[in-house]
């Protein structure tokens, strides 16, 4: 299957929107799982660049966020178990 990389985008980008960490019991979380959405958005215009970018999370390259104070150890670990199993859907086919 080919990749779209419009429905890609498209996806990934509602997955971060519907996130809102200011609402969330767990706002560290939340916002790891939003931020790991928006990257992979940010890099889903081609498949070969949101797999790159992907494994480099999965290696420890995060940046944290300047303006929200968060649990470093709490964001890294969502943030990477996230991509993990975004990575795995993507190698299932689950995205287009």
């Amino acid at each position: 299957m080919e990749w779209d990389k419009f429905r890609a985008a498209q996806k990934f980008l509602q997955k971060a929107n519907a996130i809102h960490p200011e609402e969330a019991d767990d706002s560290d979380v939340a916002l790891a799982l939003q931020d790991v959405y928006y990257d992979c958005y940010m890099s889903s215009y081609s498949r070969q660049d949101l797999l790159k970018r992907l494994d480099e999370v999965v290696s420890g390259k995060i940046e944290m966020p300047e303006e929200t104070e968060v649990d470093e150890e709490k964001y890294r670990a969502t943030y990477i178990r996230e991509a993990k199993v975004i990575l795995a859907s993507i190698e299932r086919g689950e995205y287009p």
